[in-house]
């Protein structure tokens, strides 16, 4: 019983991690923190943690590219730019593009 209980778990945890789909780190600061960027700030913040951008009073920009495995089909291109409005917030605005001809997912 044990067996089977502890076997369960093991295959209930590798479906679960099969569900997560394609993961997109962004930055060149993230990619070499091995993809954790909660606590990433500035620029970097604009691509993977917005709630960060609100502790921020400076105007950033940020351009990343990156191709999976070396394959042109697994690329994904983001800019994104943040601009802070004194005594209202932040504008800011994303673009992320993945793929290729034939399928393609733009993210604004």
């Amino acid at each position: 019983m044990r067996l089977f209980v502890t076997l369960f778990i093991l295959v209930s945890f590798s479906s679960i991690q099969a569900q997560r789909g394609n993961t997109l780190d962004f930055g060149a600061r993230s990619l070499s923190l091995s993809g954790i960027y909660t606590t990433l700030d500035g620029a970097d913040a604009l691509l993977t943690n917005f709630a960060q951008v609100a502790f921020d009073d400076q105007y950033h920009v940020i351009a990343s590219t990156s191709r999976r495995f070396n394959l042109s089909e697994l690329t994904t291109s983001s800019i994104a730019a943040s601009y802070p409005i004194q005594g209202v917030g932040h504008l800011g605005v994303r673009f992320t593009n993945y793929g290729f001809e034939a399928f393609k997912e733009q993210q604004f």
